[in-house]
């Protein structure tokens, strides 16, 4: 992997939990959302920016609905194939053994 794209995925996620912590409006959107709300503005937000940094983002003050929480960003991720290294990662292992990867398989594994 390039060390360069993974530092600069660390910077965004470090930024957005900065913003997180002292723009409220996110963590405060959550905080006030039903179970059921919170489970979908979390993938919403996980596939605008990724997993790492819409967790940041929404989790920078504890949550009511943690689970909920925790449950929209791995569906997030997963039904929208948003995690590009992970994706990456992936697409080279299963050409490098010659496989033939898709999207559908993609959203089964994870």
């Amino acid at each position: 992997m390039n060390p360069i794209a993974i530092l600069g995925l660390f910077i965004f996620s470090t930024l957005l939990g900065a913003i997180g912590r002292h723009w409220t409006l996110p963590p405060d959107l959550i905080c006030h959302l039903g179970p059921l709300l919170t489970a979908w503005v979390a993938p919403i937000t996980t596939l605008a920016a990724n997993k790492l940094s819409a967790a940041t983002l929404l989790s920078s003050h504890l949550p009511r609905h943690l689970i909920n929480l925790l449950i929209g960003l791995d569906l997030g991720s997963n039904l929208g194939v948003s995690e590009p290294l992970s994706a990456i990662l992936r697409l080279r292992i299963a050409k490098s053994n010659k496989a033939t990867p898709s999207i559908a398989a993609y959203s089964k594994v994870e």
